[in-house]
């Protein structure tokens, strides 16, 4: 039998014999009243219901464009069913948000909560990811003529924008703590939140995270790789608040601790195998070259991508002038002539520590494919283009451990909560050797007879190669991003 008001998104009809039971689905009267407006059904976690406020905000122009903005990026010119979106992944995490907060509402010491309080989590939820650019994360590598800002500080500036009349007349919130939390969803330092708003903070990105639980087993299914495939269920059951120094922290339960390690483990894998895989990496690369032709002629603004979907960003570079940087890549790209792999360096290589570290120094990168191409020429002793050698460098990624772990007879010397590594065998020191492992740093050469040149050349002048680049004196490292 169906719930109350139920009905199918888009008019569908019920699929005969289907049950579904409200308590388990719909019983969000913590938060909204009434019953929901409307069901959706999701690839990965079935039937969510939606209220009339969360489509208020999810029925507007801003949010609509996520329908349109791939989830991961150039990853589906190598893995063709990874065509799902940041708009599939938003309702997800709604949905997994609403379910934990039902989870956490029933334990002692979750703190005493507005209505307002919840919904404020559940806002941000539902806009961590508004403000992306087109192909999600690839369009972060941008530098030239300038960075653009990162996705979540577009979000919060979106929220308290255009979203702002929808949370204080629809949700009757105020929208400057739901961009105060989307704005900490980014790569720098999250923000120190007061009261309530520092736990939704750990929920909505923190160590273990709506955001990373949604997206690996939505990710993983898309791709049809077995990686990330996790006990999302478990994680969260397992999930719990804990009082300490005048505030409540999110730490999990000892029977989290196996479904943990495997979403860790899942994580490395799709990383290693999925995210950065050596094709997608390339198409980034001529991505982003390509829009930083653009920006710097003037032919596409910054503030425009944000207005931008995949399609029209491509669409927008292809119209480009035939002798532009821009268009000759969107063409190769469209035509499948990507740019090869010369020469893929791992972390315990001598050369991998001077080149990653250039991510993090203005025009560092630039100046040391520059120095590769002056060494390509001689090294070589064949022309090689201005723009024939390319370098990759991943930015660094971190395998955050959980806080601390309730036990309910902790090891002897402890107390709750307990230290991550006491009881799960992981350091961080672990997880940071994990992270480092699937970084490679990548040589790419324009053409495939370039690539091999440069390879063979590199394996007999690899003293040559490291002179070329001494005069590159890195800075040191910056926070690694998430």
């Amino acid at each position: 039998m169906r719930p109350p008001g139920w009905r199918v998104a888009g008019g569908e009809r019920e699929r005969e014999g289907q049950q579904y039971t409200r308590s388990v689905f719909s019983d969000f009267s913590a938060i909204w009243p009434g019953e929901p407006a409307t069901w959706i059904r999701d690839a990965v976690w079935g039937d969510i219901p939606l209220y009339r406020q969360e489509l208020a905000l999810i029925d507007t122009p801003v949010f609509q464009r996520l329908r349109r903005i791939r989830q991961l990026g150039p990853l589906m010119w190598v893995f063709p069913g990874a065509n799902h979106s940041r708009f599939e992944h938003a309702l997800g995490v709604l949905h997994l948000t609403r379910l934990l907060v039902l989870q956490l509402r029933r334990q002692e010491s979750f703190p005493p909560t507005h209505v307002a309080d919840l919904r404020v989590l559940v806002a941000a939820a539902l806009l961590h990811d508004i403000g992306h650019y087109p192909f999600s994360h690839a369009l972060e590598d941008v530098e030239r003529p300038f960075p653009l800002p990162d996705h979540a500080e577009v979000g919060a500036a979106l929220v308290r924008g255009p979203l702002a009349p929808i949370l204080r007349h629809h949700w009757r919130i105020d929208p400057e703590r739901v961009a105060a939390l989307v704005a900490s969803t980014g790569h720098g330092e999250p923000a120190a939140l007061a009261g309530i708003d520092g736990l939704w903070l750990q929920v909505v990105s923190g160590a273990v995270d709506v955001d990373r639980l949604d997206f690996l087993r939505r990710d993983a299914l898309f791709a049809n790789v077995p990686y990330g495939i996790v006990d999302v269920q478990r994680i969260l059951a397992s999930l719990r608040v804990w009082p300490e120094g005048g505030q409540v922290r999110l730490y999990l339960d000892e029977k989290g601790i196996g479904p943990l390690q495997s979403l860790i483990f899942g994580r490395f894998l799709m990383y290693g195998n999925v995210y950065w895989h050596h094709t997608s990496r390339i198409i980034t690369r001529m991505i982003v070259r390509a829009v930083e032709d653009a920006l710097s002629r003037g032919a596409l603004q910054a503030a425009e991508l944000v207005q931008l979907d995949d399609a029209t960003l491509m669409d927008r570079l292809r119209v480009a002038p035939p002798d532009s940087v821009a268009y000759r890549l969107v063409d190769r790209i469209e035509r499948r002539d990507l740019y090869k792999r010369a020469i893929e360096l791992r972390p315990t290589d001598p050369l991998f520590d001077a080149l990653i570290h250039l991510q993090h120094q203005a025009g560092g990168r630039r100046a040391a494919e520059e120095a590769l191409v002056d060494w390509a020429r001689q090294a070589t002793g064949c022309p090689v283009p201005p723009d024939g050698i390319w370098l990759d460098l991943p930015q660094s990624r971190t395998f955050r451990p959980v806080e601390g772990v309730i036990c309910k007879s902790p090891p002897p010397g402890y107390h709750n909560p307990v230290p991550w590594e006491a009881v799960s065998g992981l350091t961080a020191a672990d997880l940071d050797r994990l992270a480092r492992s699937v970084q490679r740093v990548r040589v790419l050469a324009s053409s495939r007879d370039l690539a091999e040149r440069v390879c063979e050349a590199w394996v007999a002048d690899r003293e040559g190669v490291a002179q070329a680049l001494a005069a590159l004196a890195p800075e040191g490292a910056a926070s690694p991003r998430r």
